[in-house]
């Protein structure tokens, strides 16, 4: 039998003991005790796969936000002049835009994070060469398989003669700039944004300006989307955590064992822990049960006991840490930021009822 991969040191003086020297039938190894390594850093971009996404980038908090731009939709204008107090037409066809893709978990697939994506915020950059305030609106509808799920019909948007940078919120202290439902845009996230129905006319019918009737005026409006990612009430997900250890213990016979473990969690949620054991060939073994002592807290660093019982022999050659994220009302509007994660150290496998081990002479 080949002999343990990991050191075995609380029962026997030397730690670097080779089972393989123990020339007996049966030995009984009392308390024995295993030294697991330590676990790197798994952040939320090893869980999820943030960084590399087009639309994912950190702010300069390292808060994960969402963030896509649409190209500009270019209109020619011809003024009539001889009417200041109406509507200026507008001739142009609705513009549609393939969203892309996000990752699964905010597209309703994969793992339910159910993110809060509710904080949106739509810049429009409106490029006017008509040397007169105007009064603009614009309608922006959100498709999925061909279907509307969201119309947004914006109006009374002021644009003055040249560049104009203008932000909507769901909520805001401009009431022009206010839209209702603005935060439901990405639920569900799109495959296509649509850009129609622009309009435009005179702020104040009064005004008078030198304009060309025969003269194209041009308007340019450019439509770019912008959300943090949030946790929510409703967040959850679940992450495999293996452990970097071959414990070779296929060939003992164990009635129980106990990792024990020291853990930090930078992460806001709260996590529920398991373990479960493989296979020399990577295979889950169904026949042990787990009893965990503790859940891992959010924001925290402590430290933990899973047990492990069989009613037969417990053999196994490796373990996986499973954590199971429950998030609740105290983690909500907290943004997912590229240094949160969970470690695990200081962690060792004891075996209270000791090891029984066959061998050969």
């Amino acid at each position: 039998m080949a002999a343990a991969a990991l050191c075995l040191c609380s029962c026997i003086a030397d730690p670097s003991y080779d089972l393989s020297q123990l020339d007996t039938e049966m030995t009984v190894l009392k308390g024995a005790e295993f030294r697991v390594p330590d676990t790197p850093v798994t952040t939320l971009n090893d869980i999820f796969d943030l960084e590399g996404i087009e639309y994912i980038a950190c702010n300069e908090n390292g808060d994960y936000e969402i963030r896509f731009g649409l190209d500009p939709v270019d209109m020619t204008l011809y003024v009539p002049v001889s009417d200041v107090t109406g509507e200026i037409p507008v001739d142009m066809d609705p513009v549609e835009y393939a969203f892309g893709s996000l990752p699964d978990f905010l597209s309703g697939k994969g793992q339910q994070v159910s993110p809060d994506l509710s904080r949106m915020q739509v810049n429009l950059q409106v490029d006017s060469e008509i040397p007169a305030d105007l009064s603009i609106g614009a309608t922006i509808e959100t498709l999925k398989d061909n279907a509307v799920q969201h119309r947004y019909d914006l109006q009374d948007l002021s644009v003055r003669n040249g560049m104009n940078d203008i932000w909507l919120e769901e909520s805001s202290s401009e009431p022009t700039w206010c839209v209702p439902d603005l935060g439901k845009i990405l639920s569900p996230v799109p495959d296509k944004v649509r850009i129609s129905d622009v309009n435009a006319r005179w702020i104040d019918g009064t005004q008078q300006a030198e304009l060309d009737p025969t003269h194209g005026y041009g308007l340019s409006l450019r439509a770019s989307f912008h959300t943090p990612i949030l946790f929510s009430s409703d967040s959850r997900f679940t992450v495999s955590i293996p452990l970097d250890a071959k414990l070779d213990l296929e060939q003992v016979g164990l009635k129980k064992a106990e990792l024990i473990f020291n853990y930090e969690n930078t992460i806001p949620m709260d996590f529920t822990v398991s373990l479960y054991a493989l296979d020399a060939d990577g295979n889950r073994l169904d026949n042990i049960q787990v009893e965990v002592w503790d859940t891992l807290r959010g924001r925290s660093n402590g430290g933990n006991v899973v047990t492990l019982t069989t009613q037969g022999d417990l053999r196994f050659d490796s373990l996986v840490l499973e954590l199971t994220a429950a998030s609740n009302e105290s983690v909500a509007e907290t943004a997912f930021n590229k240094n949160q994660g969970i470690r695990f150290y200081d962690m060792k496998l004891y075996l209270p009822g000791g090891i029984q081990v066959r061998l050969d002479k």
